[in-house]
């Protein structure tokens, strides 16, 4: 099995294995399938690769709507801009497909050694501090999140249910009329 690869080109990496891309080493935010289509497109460089070829490879047996890869396209168009030389770093070529004109450098990435594979590893602690993937932190806050939104709601319904059995004990409170106004056709002897 060959090493995972990252496409180099201009000043961006493309991360084939997680799908990511960054420039200058800043991670740019993009949606899995757009990705996946620039990574079609990165594989074949100067090549033209066809809508259909596009759209079996991204949303492979899937049916949806050729507007999702121009879509995808434009994203891409506008997070990549041009190629060094000003050509579009993606080419449109009329009824044929798109192109992708940027150099690009294949490089094996480095392996890493994970938990299982380092003893030692659990030991320490990755750089940033808090122990663990972006898809942990964001597990462990929707769940804070959802603790914070259920004890509302417990807390809601208490003090609700609380407020009506108290009012339900009370007497009924007596209607009485008290004149406070002395009456003007009354006659005083």
């Amino acid at each position: 099995m060959n090493a995972p690869l990252i496409y180099a080109f201009e000043d961006f990496s493309l991360d084939a294995e997680f799908l990511m891309l960054s420039r200058s080493a800043e991670e740019i935010s993009l949606t899995p399938k757009v990705v996946e289509t620039l990574l079609a497109l990165v594989e074949r460089h100067g090549e033209i690769v066809s809508k259909d070829e596009l759209m079996d490879r991204v949303w492979e047996n899937a049916f949806v709507e050729e507007s999702n890869l121009v879509q995808n396209i434009y994203v891409l168009r506008k997070a990549l801009g041009e190629t060094g030389d000003g050509r579009p770093m993606i080419e449109t070529l009329r009824r044929r497909g798109y192109r992708f004109n940027g150099e690009v450098r294949a490089v094996e990435k480095e392996k890493r050694l994970t938990p299982l594979a380092n003893e030692n590893a659990a030991a320490s602690e990755p750089p940033g501090g808090l122990g663990g993937s972006r898809s942990t932190i964001f597990a462990i806050g929707a769940g804070a999140l959802v603790m914070v939104v259920l004890i509302g709601f417990a807390i809601t319904r208490m003090t609700r249910s609380h407020g009506d059995v108290s009012a339900a004990e009370e007497p009924p409170l007596e209607n009485t009329l008290k004149r406070l106004t002395p009456d003007l056709y009354s006659r005083s002897p």
